[in-house]
């Protein structure tokens, strides 16, 4: 049953409408996750 749930939230999820300035501010703060914090990082690369 539960997997009936998340498969309907995931299709919630897939057709929700997003504007570009949405879409541009959340690839924003996923990059800065990814990038902003050098100690996160591996000196190597």
């Amino acid at each position: 049953m539960s997997e009936d749930r998340l498969e309907k939230a995931l299709e919630a999820i897939r057709s929700e409408q997003v504007n570009s300035e949405q879409l541009e501010e959340a690839a924003g703060r996923v990059r800065e996750k990814l990038y902003g914090s050098s100690a996160l990082l591996c000196s190597e690369f």
